[in-house]
């Protein structure tokens, strides 16, 4: 159990060791207080782009059984064209990929259940053919 979660936690510090500050940028968050709130973060795709990916991470010490999800959202025409999800309980890391091409899209960090805040982080960014990461930073759109 202590070595699986080591290897998770070795594999979140590589991860987001790898990104810099011209490519991607790791954000800290905290969801709202009610049990069902939802932070909004937009990318915009330059040319090049195969799609954006979001990998959110529960940062809270405790094993408080909240869960925190990401979902990572097309947007065109003010219209949502695809999305690809994931949730992640407690201090697990998962991804959201979405390969939507050039665009720009949104990352939904949503919390199920519990009170009180939920801090976290989220690195989203967008990604070439290559699997490199290009483009800007997300900025927080909404934070609730």
């Amino acid at each position: 159990m202590k070595a699986t979660m080591l290897r998770k936690v070795s594999a979140v510090i590589a991860l987001f060791a790898s990104a810099t500050s011209t490519q991607a940028q790791v954000l800290n968050g905290a969801t709202g207080s009610s049990a069902y709130s939802v932070d909004s973060y937009k990318v915009n795709c330059p040319a090049g782009t195969v799609g954006a990916r979001a990998l959110i991470q529960d940062v809270d010490p405790f094993f408080d059984g909240v869960r925190l999800g990401v979902q990572v959202v097309k947007i065109a025409n003010n219209t949502y064209l695809a999305a690809a999800s994931a949730t992640a309980p407690d201090i697990a890391l998962h991804i959201a990929d979405l390969a939507g091409g050039v665009a720009n899209y949104h990352a939904l960090v949503s919390k199920s259940g519990g009170s009180g805040v939920e801090p976290y982080q989220i690195d989203l960014y967008c990604y070439n053919g290559a699997n490199a990461r290009i483009g800007p930073n997300a900025v927080l759109y909404q934070n609730q």
